[in-house]
């Protein structure tokens, strides 16, 4: 069964029509969400967010072209609202001296030196558009092929495949600048 079939047999009111949609889609939207926000917890509320406005209690009865395309769509869109939140909030206490600078207990060279570069391949990523970083992490991280991440985000294939080849080549940029990549 699809899931529009699905999605229609839960909005005439079968009882285990939304059960079945959460149990396809809530592992790929989790993965995505983490990817968006670094935090399972924060992922985790942001699928269940989705799951109850997208499918709980009295469902819209606009036309879905695709269920999955549009509960990740409803994920990204909560996930950018929490790291709203989240940056709002840490403004604040940055503003009242709450934030403390202290740094981590530091480790082995190997390990400080895998966390640098990690960190600078995060900060290559932050510095990407939003387009091209949900791109990336899509492809990357999701493994979805262009059509799908089309699907998912709203593109065009051929918008999808702009941002992932600028998105790989600004954070190519960025590294060989910064002497990680040749």
């Amino acid at each position: 069964m699809t899931d529009e079939e699905l999605l229609q047999r839960h909005r005439t009111g079968d009882p285990t029509a939304f059960g079945l949609l959460v149990d396809r889609h809530e592992g790929p939207l989790l993965r995505y969400a983490r990817a968006l926000l670094g935090s399972r917890d924060g992922a985790e509320d942001v699928v269940q967010e989705c799951f109850l406005r997208s499918l709980g209690g009295g469902p819209a009865r606009r036309p879905i072209r695709s269920v999955s395309g549009w509960l990740f769509q409803v994920t990204r869109n909560l996930c950018l609202d929490r790291r709203r939140k989240e940056r709002s909030m840490g403004r604040r206490h940055a503003e009242a001296g709450a934030r403390s600078d202290a740094p981590e207990a530091e480790g082995s060279d190997a390990r400080l030196l895998d966390e640098e570069t990690r960190g600078r391949v995060r900060e290559a990523v932050a510095g990407l558009s939003e387009a091209q970083r949900d791109v990336l992490r899509l492809k990357l991280w999701e493994g979805l092929p262009y059509r799908e991440i089309g699907e998912r985000l709203g593109m065009s294939l051929s918008t999808v495949s702009y941002h992932a080849g600028a998105a790989l080549e600004a954070v190519g940029r960025r590294l060989r600048s910064d002497g990680i990549l040749d």
